[in-house]
């Protein structure tokens, strides 16, 4: 029988999630936010999954656009219908509510729920401060308890299983109720907050929601890169004037605010060391710098030495006047934690084969590391040629040859690419050098 899987993730947990299943099961992976233009859903899939982060389960707990895609959906009734919530604090107080509002609304259309699941994950910015009871934060745990389960999942409803136990968790539910009943004020007032609302506003759950993104912004240190435009799953944010700018009808996904490059890594690892390797007379470490960190920037003796004019070293920003392909300079990051190389505009100039002796060379001394690098396609270089007119032809053949950095079989994983210019609508009106 076929399977779709239906997922919305911002932060990237639920896509884990959905994309193990669907590997599992020889499923369809369908992203919610990709079929959301469309003013019916149907599917000739005999399954139906629904992976989805659980958000304010004592308000609600779905994502408003899990809810706005269920609406849409068309002749479900003789489907089976599985759900998977993510959540990052306790997995039953969160879970629970959830899926059983899920329940109401897939019955609302006609269809059920046959078998629902939670599981936990780390929570977004791995913040917990908030919840007022003890809770497991091993993140080891998370993830081997979530392998675990999702191959249970995988064996349930391949067989098309139903969920158990539905009468315990009927009544664990209904026993929790007075203490979602006490903390709704408490995260309805939260809400508010986030919205920039007054106390006294009379806005709901529903309307408070798609403002929240107003407690958001872009600062001083904001470089214009565009990635929280890419990667928000419901194009809530514009660029203006080089600066990000939400448009109020959010979702709370905190994708953009995760997937902001290299802060991201920042957030996970405060005391982390980022090399800026080729990096000129970057600026990025003013714009990013959270105080803790150490940044060290890489460069050949003559674009050090011109640096050094402009830009002073401190207890916590170094410069190494090195190749890039001058191993004597791992020495001088091999023993540190938490380490992330940021490569701009270099891996362009070299051949295939120096790529991957240079990324070998990383992954066998800083096992671990983290790599964020730009690279270019065939294609990308095929359209250059056209509006341009003859690029160097040295440049020309080598670029295109980075974006085979993807098929790397040297224990490197490509985690993941944005494509720069896929959100921009007026790419194609750049203005170009005339030939």
């Amino acid at each position: 029988m076929s399977m779709e899987i239906y997922y919305f993730s911002g932060t990237g947990n639920s896509l884990a999630v959905a994309r193990d299943i669907a590997e599992k099961t020889k499923g369809t992976l369908i992203s919610i936010p990709a079929v959301m233009d469309k003013q019916s859903i149907k599917t000739d899939a005999d399954n139906i999954g629904i992976v989805f982060p659980s958000y304010m389960a004592h308000l609600y707990g779905i994502p408003l656009i899990v809810e706005r895609f269920i609406k849409k959906m068309e002749d479900i009734g003789s489907k089976y219908i599985f759900a998977v919530c993510t959540c990052g604090g306790l997995e039953n107080f969160n879970g629970l509510p959830t899926l059983k509002n899920l329940g109401k609304i897939i019955k609302s259309k006609g269809g059920k729920l046959s078998a629902e699941y939670s599981i936990k994950l780390p929570m977004n910015n791995l913040d917990y401060s908030h919840i007022p009871f003890p809770i497991d934060q091993n993140q080891e745990t998370m993830f081997k308890n979530c392998k675990n389960k999702i191959e249970v999942i995988c064996q349930c409803i391949t067989n098309r299983k139903k969920s158990k136990y539905k009468i315990v968790k009927s009544l664990l539910n209904w026993l929790m109720t007075p203490m979602y009943l006490m903390l709704h004020k408490v995260y309805l007032t939260e809400l508010k907050e986030k919205s920039k609302e007054t106390k006294d506003t009379k806005l709901k759950y529903y309307e408070l929601m798609p403002l929240t993104d107003k407690s958001i912004n872009a600062d001083e240190k904001c470089n214009g890169c565009a990635t929280c435009v890419n990667v928000c799953p419901v194009q809530n944010i514009k660029m203006i004037e080089n600066k990000p700018v939400w448009q109020h009808h959010c979702e709370m996904c905190l994708a953009c605010v995760e997937w902001c490059p290299i802060k991201a890594f920042i957030n996970f690892y405060p005391e982390a060391t980022i090399v800026n390797i080729g990096c000129g007379l970057d600026t990025t470490f003013d714009r990013i710098d959270n105080g803790k960190i150490t940044w060290i920037d890489l460069d050949l003796p003559d674009v050090i030495s011109l640096r050094k004019k402009y830009i002073h070293e401190t207890s916590r920003r170094h410069f190494i006047s090195k190749s890039i392909f001058d191993k004597s300079w791992f020495a001088e990051i091999k023993n540190r934690e938490h380490v992330m190389f940021m490569i701009a505009g270099v891996l362009y100039f070299f051949n295939e084969n120096d790529i991957k002796s240079l990324f070998s060379d990383f992954h066998s001394t800083f096992p671990g590391v983290e790599i964020i690098f730009d690279y270019c396609s065939n294609k990308g270089i095929g359209i250059a040629t056209k509006r341009i007119g003859n690029i160097n032809p040295t440049v020309s053949a080598l670029v295109s040859i980075t974006s085979s950095l993807k098929r790397l079989t040297i224990g490197i994983s490509f985690v993941s690419g944005i494509r720069f210019c896929s959100s921009f609508a007026a790419c194609n009106e750049l203005p170009v050098p005339e030939k």
